[in-house]
């Protein structure tokens, strides 16, 4: 493992896993308007599982995808890759449908 922590991402952010710093380049929570908003950077949606580091190795994971905030309910799984080609896996732990509340998540990086 190389790097695992929780986050609560604000609209608007960028995080990078690589480094653990919000503002960042990395995956960006980006809101259009109070109700639109996107998960946006190379992440794809698991589901209510983990699949761990061989799951997400197994996972399509495109270079940019903008996600819907919606698909990602508390206790959503997803597998994404960071700036510096890591792969790792994240958990949506609390999230809303109201706009401006951040989205907090439980991640974990591989080497």
């Amino acid at each position: 493992m190389y790097r695992s922590d929780t986050i609560e991402l604000a609209q608007t952010w960028n995080f990078d896993f690589d480094t653990g710093v919000p503002g960042d380049p990395g995956i960006w929570f980006e809101a259009v308007t109070g109700s639109e908003r996107y998960l946006v950077g190379p992440i794809a949606v698991v589901g209510d599982v983990s699949v761990g580091e061989a799951g997400c190795q197994a996972r399509d994971i495109s270079p940019s995808v903008r996600i819907p905030i919606e698909k990602f309910k508390d206790g959503t799984w997803a597998c994404f890759r960071t700036p510096q080609g890591r792969l790792g896996e994240f958990q949506v732990k609390t999230t809303s449908s109201y706009s401006p509340n951040p989205i907090k998540l439980t991640y974990t990086v591989w080497k």
